[in-house]
């Protein structure tokens, strides 16, 4: 089972531009001393240091990340809302191309959900 995705988790763009993971409402859910992160948290996600841009060369940042495309738990939710898992993969927003944001670290090993 993968982890559970919380505030201490690096998720990145494709091209590296580094998530500030935040959770938007009071922890409810907590593991490894970090809020879990909910699948309605991703919308409040701002990427920095994208360096991507536009085939004629000008700057064109990922700026904030869409909804998750997959990564959401089926069976641990809180408040009705799925937790993300370590497999999250969202598409970004505000580049001229679309790329993909994905977590490469839960920022937490303790729990675990399908």
């Amino acid at each position: 089972m993968p982890a559970v995705l919380t505030t201490a988790a690096t998720v990145a763009c494709a091209l590296q531009g580094r998530t500030a993971v935040t959770s938007t409402g009071p922890a409810k859910l907590v593991a490894g001393g970090q809020p879990v992160t909910l699948a309605t948290d991703v919308s409040a996600w701002q990427v920095a240091a994208c360096p991507a841009t536009t085939p004629a060369g000008a700057p064109s940042p990922c700026a904030t990340i869409a909804a998750p495309t997959t990564g959401t738990a089926t069976k641990l939710v809180v408040g009705g809302t799925p937790v993300l898992l370590a497999t999250f993969s969202a598409l970004t927003v505000g580049s001229a191309v679309p790329h993909t944001a994905a977590a490469s670290d839960a920022g937490q090993t303790v729990l675990e959900a399908i």
